[in-house]
């Protein structure tokens, strides 16, 4: 089983591409204390 955060845990650093070419650094890129990151796979 993979590691999991607890809830004192820090979040890791991840370089996300966008579908525009952009790319995000999250948590550091998001402007906001609470997100929800959805990621989605496309069509088959």
């Amino acid at each position: 089983m993979p590691n999991q955060l607890d809830q004192t845990d820090t979040f890791p650093s991840i370089d996300l591409s966008l579908v525009g070419g952009d790319s995000l650094t999250v948590p550091e890129g998001i402007d906001t204390p609470y997100a929800i990151l959805l990621f989605y796979r496309g069509h088959w």
